[in-house]
């Protein structure tokens, strides 16, 4: 399972070399309803073919590039083991597919470039954080979205903390006793009242674990989660370097909870903050309506995304505006219905505002500010 983040975004948008093709189609889990998922994937494929016959190919060449699709149709695994969206990628470099608990709106899109603002809404901010699970057997980094989850490997880690704690023959009993080992194993590596000397050793293998997970978050602006026992949060903030380290926690030993649990503990906990985070966004752009550093004209918000000026971008969601882009001049030609070569140009300014570390916020067309496609706050 492949989780769609801001990395995957930026792969998908490098390739512009030969046809694009982009399927999105709402899938079952299952009942009956199982049937429908191959069904509904071969009517996109379908539509697929005929958009890549408009553009002059012949149907042995359309063959060829849908190739690996037309095996997958008839992979039964597969199709049983969705969950309630699909979306897939298909390029002459680029083979991706993510299964994801967000219900897409069936679409099939032949192009130059990959249709990607169908999966924007799993790039708000408030389907991706991490979590660091810090329990009595070993640390768990887990990659979440709103309705997804996977472990990160962190590798590195028993190393550096092996060094600290000690070797082969000491390690079992030295991690055991700092870890709480034993008894009610709800304390880890040390007590309230620790002495300063076990406190000290805590803080460095501490250290030692923050310093290959900041290395592994890179320059993710993603919140970071700490699970663990109450002692042992305020001795991890202290020696934290990843900045953005989410003030709350959740309490109490790791070990006793399943990665979906912390899971669903990890987002009751963060909705609150990304719902005021978006709160402010709205009230900001209100705020700034008729001073420059708004926009609503696509044209305008396609070219300032393009430079890196885009701050935050609200995109309504399921519109596309069609045209194209001269990347070279900066221009921006928008056409009012499809026409073989287009690209969807609130997918494009989406794509780029996120590339530039902007904010991209998809909202229902009737909540749209403005009532427009697109309304942008700019930086300058």
């Amino acid at each position: 399972m492949i989780i769609f983040t801001r990395k995957e975004l930026e792969i998908l948008s490098e390739s512009t070399d030969g046809y694009h093709i982009s399927l999105f189609q709402p899938t079952y889990s299952s009942g009956n309803d199982l049937e429908q998922n191959p069904i509904r994937f071969k009517n996109l494929l379908k539509k697929a073919e005929e958009a890549l016959l408009k553009e002059d190919l012949k149907k042995n060449d359309v063959k060829s590039i849908l190739e690996p699709l037309y095996l997958l149709q008839n992979n039964n695994f597969f199709w049983r083991h969705q969950s309630k969206g699909l979306a897939l990628f298909l390029s002459a470099t680029h083979y991706r597919h993510y299964n994801t608990n967000h219900t897409f709106v069936e679409q099939a899109v032949v192009g130059h470039r990959f249709h990607l603002k169908p999966l924007l809404p799993l790039l708000s901010r408030e389907d991706n954080f991490y979590i660091l699970a810090l329990s009595q057997e070993h640390c768990r980094l887990i990659q979440c979205n709103r309705d997804l989850k996977q472990e990160v490997d962190l590798i590195g880690l028993e190393m550096v903390t092996s060094k600290i704690i000690g070797n082969k023959d000491t390690e079992n009993r030295n991690f055991n006793h700092l870890m709480g080992k034993g008894g009610k194993g709800d304390q880890m590596w040390g007590t309230g009242d620790a002495g300063i000397a076990e406190k000290e050793l805590i803080k460095k293998s501490f250290r030692a674990i923050d310093q290959v997970v900041t290395k592994k978050l890179g320059d993710t602006t993603d919140p970071l989660i700490i699970a663990t026992v109450d002692s042992n949060f305020p001795l991890y903030k202290e020696v934290n370097t990843y900045p953005n380290l989410f003030e709350g926690y959740i309490p109490g030993s790791p070990d006793r909870e399943s990665t979906d649990t912390l899971h669903e503990k990890g987002f009751a906990l963060i909705r609150p903050y990304f719902k005021k985070q978006r709160t402010q966004s709205e009230e900001l752009y209100k705020q700034l309506a008729g001073t420059g550093r708004t926009s609503t004209r696509v044209d305008e918000i396609v070219t300032a995304a393009l430079e890196g000026k885009v701050e935050t971008l609200f995109v309504a969601r399921d519109v596309e505006e069609w045209g194209n882009v001269d990347e070279l001049n900066h221009t921006v030609t928008i056409h009012p219905a499809f026409e073989n070569g287009d690209e969807d140009l609130l997918s494009y300014a989406s794509i780029h505002t996120l590339i530039h570390k902007g904010e991209v916020i998809p909202v229902m067309p009737e909540f749209m500010p403005d009532k427009s496609s697109a309304a942008a706050i700019l930086r300058f």
